[in-house]
């Protein structure tokens, strides 16, 4: 009997990268495979029933096909599709996005990517936010150090009651500690202006920007921030077709570190100024 958990450990090993997509839904799932990693492990308990799961995954074949991209199915059980794509490989677990987490801890891996957009927790669909805690805590506790972590909504790691604008990129926090002793460091911000209802879809007509914090962290100004080239930002492009309506279009990298990063970041600065 397959077991695709057991499949997921013999994937495991030095140098290979797994990226975690929790509440993924069926749209836009083709450019995640463009990402760095060699696995993506994908998680939605949207479908309960075996037509339900059958019309989600289908849905997801025709948009790999849309888009051009190979997509073959390896495995298809109850509660996951495996499938193989020019030499990476795709889990979607139709399981809770915390039991899926458990796998993920179970097989060796720790987490290089986490996308944490779309996750239905403001559309009704996820009782609970891949941003929030306790969720947050479990993830960082299985996240490697320097790994990705792309968000578009966050209550903890935005700052309330800023004016909103395209250039709100501000009302992200430069860095957030978690109890846990992990440090999320604020590494890119992507901004896609002139986003309207009926261009959802149409990433073709959207105008991306992405600019990096200034060198001083603490600087509150987005004036502060410098615009960056796109060979600098090519991860963070990609991840365009996931971007909400809700949110002004505004995606948020940040990378997970041990808090000891802080305060290395915070000598490299001092030495930096000082030299200038």
């Amino acid at each position: 009997m397959y077991n695709a958990t057991a499949h997921l450990r013999e994937l495991h090993a030095p140098g290979r990268k797994l990226c975690f997509y929790p509440s993924c839904g069926n749209r836009f799932l083709s450019p995640l495979l463009s990402l760095k990693s060699d696995v993506f492990v994908l998680s939605d308990y949207y479908a309960r029933t075996p037509e339900g799961r059958r019309k989600f995954w289908g849905r997801i074949v025709r948009e790999f096909a849309s888009h051009g991209v190979p997509l073959t199915l390896y495995k298809a059980t109850k509660s996951v599709r495996v499938a193989e794509s020019r030499g990476k490989w795709l889990f979607l677990f139709f399981l809770d996005n915390n039991k899926t987490l458990e796998r993920i801890a179970e097989t060796g891996w720790q987490i290089s990517q986490f996308v944490g957009l779309n996750d239905g927790c403001r559309e009704g669909g996820n009782y609970e936010c891949v941003h929030d805690e306790p969720f947050l805590g479990r993830l960082l506790a299985g996240m490697r150090d320097g790994a990705d972590y792309f968000t578009d909504h966050s209550d903890i790691l935005t700052t309330p009651n800023l004016p909103r604008s395209t250039r709100s990129h501000a009302l992200y926090k430069s860095h957030f500690l978690h109890e846990s002793g992990r440090l999320l460091l604020l590494s890119r911000i992507l901004i896609i202006r002139g986003l309207t209802r009926k261009k959802a879809e149409d990433n073709n007509r959207s105008e991306p920007e992405v600019f990096q914090p200034p060198v001083c962290r603490e600087a509150p100004s987005p004036a502060a921030w410098r615009s960056i080239e796109e060979s600098a930002a090519l991860e963070l492009l990609k991840m365009i077709p996931f971007r909400t309506l809700q949110h002004t279009g505004i995606i948020a990298h940040y990378q997970v570190a041990a808090a000891v990063a802080e305060t290395t970041a915070g000598r490299a600065n001092q030495t930096r100024h000082a030299s200038q």
